[in-house]
């Protein structure tokens, strides 16, 4: 079945960088210094790993990062940075994450990955499996776009190598929005044009917290103010022992 992003995949880096500029990189940075800087971990899991932006330079820090994407495209370019770096320590993770039980000192799901859920049952049985992965005392490090993010109709819309446009419509006041994107471009001399839609969901921030409070998180610490040029909040919650 395809996923968001297959077929745009090995563009995926070459977009965001040239979309976002030197804020791509900056939040990528930010993230991997707060990681690096919290005691006690040694083992990743990182939801949603998209093209390894942190799980890459993560596993070259020496921590043991276990990749898990459901877009087989995004894995692809893991799977190939993975090669190239000759990093062993970075494990493209399958769908069955059940032998990774107990094992996971901090579970990523950052860069609106959790946005990508539409449903009630979906987001329990996601927080679910992150939560089955952790330590005793694990922690996961989350974000979630402010309102404001899903009142622009228009998300993007540039010119230039690529071109680029991205809006939203939502599905008759559900909170539930289509998500539409058309692009092209040259990537190292390869012409490319795509287009994709698909469906996200505006989770208000405190109905996702308290969904992560019921699974057994009871521990937040509020990082928001560490992303001032990032338009969500950020969060690590600890899994009750």
């Amino acid at each position: 079945m395809t996923q968001p992003h297959d077929n745009w995949a090995e563009f995926y880096d070459f977009i965001y960088e040239n979309s976002y500029g030197n804020l791509y990189n900056e939040l990528t940075q930010k993230s991997i210094q707060f990681i690096t800087q919290l005691n006690n971990v040694k083992n990743i899991f990182d939801f949603g790993c998209g093209t390894g932006r942190l799980a890459v330079p993560l596993a070259q820090n020496d921590y043991t990062v276990y990749a898990f994407d459901k877009s087989t495209g995004m894995l692809n370019e893991v799977k190939r940075k993975r090669d190239e770096l000759n990093l062993k320590n970075l494990i493209i993770q399958g769908r069955n994450v059940d032998k990774l039980a107990g094992k996971i000192d901090l579970a990523l799901a950052v860069f609106t990955v959790l946005n990508y859920i539409v449903t009630d049952s979906g987001m329990d049985e996601t927080i679910s499996l992150l939560a089955g992965v952790l330590t005793p005392n694990g922690r996961v490090f989350i974000d979630i776009p402010y309102d404001n993010f899903f009142l622009s109709a228009t998300i993007l819309n540039i010119q230039g190598n690529p071109t680029r446009k991205v809006w939203l419509n939502e599905i008759e006041d559900s909170g539930v929005y289509e998500y539409n994107e058309t692009c092209s471009g040259n990537f190292n001399g390869i012409e490319f044009s795509y287009s994709e839609h698909l469906q996200i969901r505006h989770w208000k921030e405190a109905e996702l917290l308290e969904k992560f409070n019921k699974a057994g998180f009871t521990k937040q610490v509020n990082l928001t103010k560490n992303f001032p040029r990032v338009n969500s909040s950020y969060y690590i919650l600890e899994k009750e022992n």
